[in-house]
């Protein structure tokens, strides 16, 4: 159930601009940085009709809810698995029919063939399929009472604020089915994160109902309904409050802050991804829009960092692996601007999820002592399985982005034939953002990328980062509508549709890191793939040169035989 949370009101911003939090003196009327003009606040974050688009997200129709809106029943038909078996396939629609209330006489034929990973039973899914575009949203108006630092730390309420605002005036949001909220328990936060982690973040909620001046409360904090005891034994215990800060020191970065309201935020956050996901993987819609904070990539097993705090795709992920959906393997796409490091941490050992991250990364660039360069690819079982596209240089433009998607990222993804595919939307590469390393991204890159991904397997899009507000709605918007059935804008003309230099490099790193491994799909555009086809062509022309010599020496030798029948002038025969 969704209550009714009056807005945060944005503290201390006076001196700086409201959609790019660059530094604005009181007196000015537009940012030097991004052009927002202060008289453009109200609009950018629906203050107006703040109270209206909450209301039309509560009046949608809850996915997966009796109506079953949105739900065709038919069978999702696959082939047959390699050594599969059919009881295996039987079982997996029977759980996923009964998780969802349906029956199992639409059976499930086989897993997805091909990848790595690939066995007995992989790959099977529910037994019915939902209408293209049908769209699960998964978003809740309390997640705006957590701030992660104080004003002006890039990841804030307002980008929430903004994202809905500017889809409700865009009627994104009533063409979409509703996710029910609810905040993730300690056993689906625990397949990836440590006990410590998630008791120290629980602590901080039940100190403050302890001794509410203990911790800092979020600007507007009305104390809330401490989460209706979802958050299990981690959640309900007492701490002291120097207790709780003693075990939040091993856990904590220090750029960071938790209030009173970060565990119910977070655990809404972590909530919400895991249940759009099994909406996308039992049939109940084509595609999710998760629209989550705090946000969760930069987040590892044992440590809160980068603004976040659960990572919410990682969850996500481990919650399909573990609920008996037919989901075996998973692909995340992480297209954050900073290098999502702590996904790539919870994954690095693991074979059945394929980690893929575009980034910026320089010795100046979030997360500064984790590069994420090329030449991590992941340890043990799971090397090969991370696959960062590194852009080292600033400039980044559309054409960079859509052909590492062209050549890295969906070569990538046939290879591996995910059950379902996470995308790590975060929007901080977009132009003018002034956190995003200069990059120059448009929201019909976004929108055309998504397109593209979209077609590999059921596709749930999950809110990172992105600090120009602005420009992070609108990005938001163009995936929406892509999500939604609709063909992607048109892209800017000009400089921004072409590959830079530095964009070909960060392509070509991974696919020679990545085509002589364990993707072979990935070889024929690697300077490996052309060394191979110039020595093909070299050999080729080599032994076309001796086959003519060959061909000459026999047709001398037969004349010479001819003319061996009689003695020549000089004797010889």
């Amino acid at each position: 159930m969704l209550s009714s949370v009056q807005p945060l009101a944005t503290p201390c911003m006076a001196n700086w601009c409201i959609n790019c939090t660059s530094p604005m003196a009181p007196s000015a009327a537009e940012c030097v940085y991004c052009g927002h003009a202060r008289a453009d606040d109200a609009r950018l974050l629906g203050s107006s009709s703040s109270t209206q688009v909450w209301e039309q997200l509560r009046a949608l129709p809850v996915c997966g809810g009796g109506d079953e809106a949105g739900l065709l029943p038919l069978p999702l038909r696959r082939p047959p698995a390699a050594g599969g078996s059919n009881s295996d396939q039987t079982t997996g629609a029977a759980a996923a029919a009964a998780a969802t209330g349906g029956s199992s006489s639409g059976s499930v034929e086989g897993g997805i063939q091909g990848g790595p990973g690939a066995g007995a039973g992989a790959g099977t899914r529910p037994g019915r399929v939902a209408l293209p575009g049908s769209v699960a949203l998964a978003v809740d108006e309390r997640m705006l009472e957590h701030r992660s630092s104080l004003p002006p730390y890039p990841e804030r309420p307002e980008r929430l604020r903004a994202i809905m605002a500017r889809l409700g005036a865009a009627g994104v949001t009533q063409r979409c089915m509703r996710v029910a909220s609810r905040e993730a328990t300690d056993e689906e936060l625990m397949r990836v994160h440590t006990r410590e982690l998630v008791d120290a973040v629980a602590g901080v909620r039940s100190t403050a109902a302890l001794d509410p001046g203990a911790l800092p409360a979020a600007p507007g904090d009305g104390g809330g309904d401490g989460g209706g005891g979802a958050g299990g034994e981690g959640a309900g215990g007492a701490h002291s409050s120097a207790g709780v800060t003693a075990s939040l020191l091993p856990v904590l970065d220090p750029g960071m802050l938790l209030t009173a309201r970060s565990d119910v935020c977070a655990r809404l956050a972590a909530g919400a991804a895991i249940d759009a996901v099994l909406a996308v993987a039992r049939g109940h819609a084509d595609s999710a829009l998760a629209l989550v904070r705090p946000p969760g990539n930069s987040a590892s097993p044992g440590v809160i960092s980068g603004g976040c705090v659960f990572n919410n795709a990682a969850v996500a992920a481990r919650a399909a692996q573990a609920v008996g959906v037919g989901v075996s393997r998973v692909m995340v796409v992480d297209w954050d601007v900073h290098y999502g490091h702590g996904t790539q941490e919870t994954f690095d050992g693991d074979a059945s999820v394929l980690y893929v991250s575009m980034h910026r990364t320089d010795e100046e660039f979030y997360p500064r002592d984790i590069p994420g360069n090329v030449d991590v690819i992941g340890t043990g079982p799971g090397e090969g399985f991370t696959v960062n596209l590194a852009w080292a240089e600033e400039g980044v433009t559309d054409g960079d982005a859509l052909a590492a998607t062209t050549h890295v990222l969906l070569p990538l993804a046939h290879s591996f034939a995910p059950d379902l595919l996470i995308i790590s939307a975060g929007f901080g590469a977009a132009a003018g953002d002034a956190h995003g390393g200069d990059c120059h991204l448009s929201p019909a890159a976004y929108a055309h990328m998504t397109a593209l991904l979209k077609s590999v397997a059921p596709t749930v899009m999950l809110l990172e980062g992105g600090t120009n507000l602005e420009q992070t709605a609108r990005c938001v918007e163009a995936c929406a509508h892509v999500l939604l059935g609709e063909r992607p804008p048109p892209l800017p003309a000009g400089a921004a549709a072409a590959t830079t230099p530095g964009g070909w490099v960060a392509i070509m790193n991974a696919l020679q890191v990545h085509g002589a491994g364990a993707w072979p799909a990935l070889r024929h555009l690697s300077w490996a793939g052309w060394s191979d086809v110039i020595r093909q062509q070299q050999d080729s022309m080599r032994a076309a040169e001796e086959g003519e010599e060959g061909e000459e020496g026999v047709a001398d030798a037969d004349a010479e035989a001819t003319s061996s029948e009689e003695p020549s002038g000089s004797g010889y025969w």
